[in-house]
Formats: structure tokens, C-alpha cells, sequence
């Protein structure tokens, strides 16, 4: 079996990171900031031999794949890939981002899941906005893990031959899948806009190799 490698690369910086408002499914623009950090992250990774892109079907990650690759010099078809998008808040899109999660607390405080002035953990959050969306529509957190599963493995499966996979997706995925995916891995911050972590796979085991790493 072959070693395969998976480069992630998070989108640049957008709108809605700069106005630290939630952004699951629904999209804002980059900023010139965050074209520029594309461009620079091509630039700085051009000499990794990608044989194969797959990009959350979000537009920040569809347009920063692009921007990478043309900096990168990289002409490689993008496939986009719903299982890759970032958390949906549902009701909560767009919203306040800090507000917001401490809402998700209080509510973890009411239902006793964790102690009056502590925080909670971000998958207990996610299920908390679950539980408060009036539509119902924001992910649950054993959803959101599950999608993930399925499109990484998904992709490993589909190509067994393809030694190096470029991967754009955004800062809650990276987290959660090398939180999960390596056991012997976790951290607690996310990765950065315009980022590389990467990760090995191999022998059925998956390894991480590095985390936000811009160079």
C-alpha cells in the first residue's frame, strides 16, 4: 500500500473572519487580505508535487483553491465536494460569532452538561445551536464528524494511487478531523487562513505530520 499524503489547506481570510461572524454554509468574499494569502501560500508550497485538488463546494474554498493553484503553477482540475464544508449553523449564520457560543454555553449550563462559568467544548457547542435553532437546520456534531469520515475516506479510496492530495477546506474541519483522525494528535487552536497542515496515511493509519504551518 502506498504512503499517501494530505496537504489542507485553509481558505484566505474572508468577511465574515474579519466581523468574527459564523460562517458555516452560508459565504462572504475574500478580502484583498485573504487573495493575497492565497497567492502567498502558493507561492510558498509550489515545490510539493500535488497529483490531486478536492475543495469544499463553498465558494471562499473554490476561489482560494484557484487563486493557490495559479500561483503554485499547478494546472489541476478542482473537485468540489460538499462533504468538505465547513460546520452549518443553520439559524445562527452570520451571527456574532463570540455572542453566539456563549449563548451555546449558557445553554449547556442550563441543561447541567457543564458548570455555571465554564466554557464548553466546541462539539458540545455545535449541539447546543442545534438544540436552540428554531428551524432545526444547524448541524449536529455526530452529523458533521460523520460527513467528514465519508468524504476523506471517500477520497482515499477512490484514488489509492495518488501520493500527494491537496485539500481545501476551513478552520472547524482541519481541527476536527486531526483531532480525530490521529489519536496521538490534538490541539487546541485552529488552523490559520492561508495554512498547510498536513497528514499522512498509510497501512490504514492516519499520522499528523504538521499543523499551521505556512512554510
Amino acid at each position: 500500500m502506498n504512503k499517501q499524503m494530505l496537504y489542507f489547506l485553509r481558505h484566505g481570510q474572508t468577511q465574515f473572519n474579519v466581523f468574527r461572524r459564523l460562517q458555516g454554509w452560508s459565504n462572504s468574499q475574500l478580502t484583498e487580505k485573504g487573495i493575497q494569502i492565497a497567492k502567498t501560500s502558493g507561492q510558498m508550497f509550489k515545490d510539493i508535487p500535488f497529483d490531486l485538488v478536492y475543495s469544499s463546494d463553498l465558494t471562499r474554498a473554490l476561489d482560494t483553491a484557484k487563486i493557490f493553484l495559479e500561483s503554485a503553477r499547478k494546472n489541476l482540475p478542482i473537485n468540489p465536494l460538499s462533504d468538505l464544508r465547513e460546520i452549518g449553523f443553520g439559524y445562527f449564520e452570520g451571527m456574532d460569532g463570540p455572542s453566539t457560543w456563549r449563548l451555546a454555553d449558557a445553554k449547556a449550563v442550563e441543561l447541567g452538561i457543564i458548570p455555571e462559568g465554564k466554557e464548553a467544548s466546541e462539539s458540545i457547542r455545535i449541539d447546543m445551536l442545534h438544540l436552540m435553532d428554531p428551524y432545526c437546520l444547524a448541524e449536529k456534531h455526530e452529523d458533521f464528524m460523520n460527513r467528514l469520515k465519508n468524504g476523506i475516506m471517500g477520497i482515499l479510496k477512490k484514488h489509492p494511487d495518488k501520493k500527494h492530495i491537496l485539500i481545501l477546506s476551513h478552520s472547524s474541519v482541519i481541527k476536527a478531523i486531526f483531532d480525530t483522525f490521529d489519536p496521538d494528535f490534538e490541539t487546541v487552536m485552529e488552523a490559520q487562513n492561508g495554512s498547510i497542515s498536513t497528514m499522512s496515511y498509510y497501512n490504514n493509519r492516519f499520522k499528523v505530520e504538521s499543523f499551521n504551518k505556512f512554510e
